[in-house]
C-alpha cells in the first residue's frame, strides 16, 4: 500500500525488465520522467502510453524556465 504513494524514476528511455519487476513487486504508484528519459515526441508518447497501460501515473520534472526537460521538442 505504501508503494502506491511513491513516484520513482527509471534509468533510460524505456524501463528495463528489472525496473518493471520492481515497479510491479512494490506496487509503485507512478514514474517521474527526467531528461535522461526523453528523446523525441514519438518516444515520449510510447513511453507514457506503456507506463499508463501498466497502471502507473506519469509525471515530468519540468518546472519551465531553467528546468525544461522537453527542450525544443514541445512549444
Amino acid at each position: 500500500m505504501i508503494g502506491s504513494m511513491l513516484v520513482v524514476g527509471i534509468d533510460g528511455k524505456f524501463p528495463t525488465k528489472q525496473e518493471l519487476e520492481f515497479l510491479k513487486k512494490k506496487q509503485i504508484g507512478g514514474v517521474v520522467l527526467f531528461q535522461r528519459n526523453l528523446s523525441e515526441p514519438a518516444q515520449i508518447w510510447e513511453l507514457t502510453r506503456f507506463l499508463r497501460k501498466n497502471g502507473l501515473w506519469v509525471g515530468v520534472d519540468h518546472e519551465g524556465g531553467r528546468v525544461n526537460r522537453f527542450g525544443s521538442m514541445i512549444s
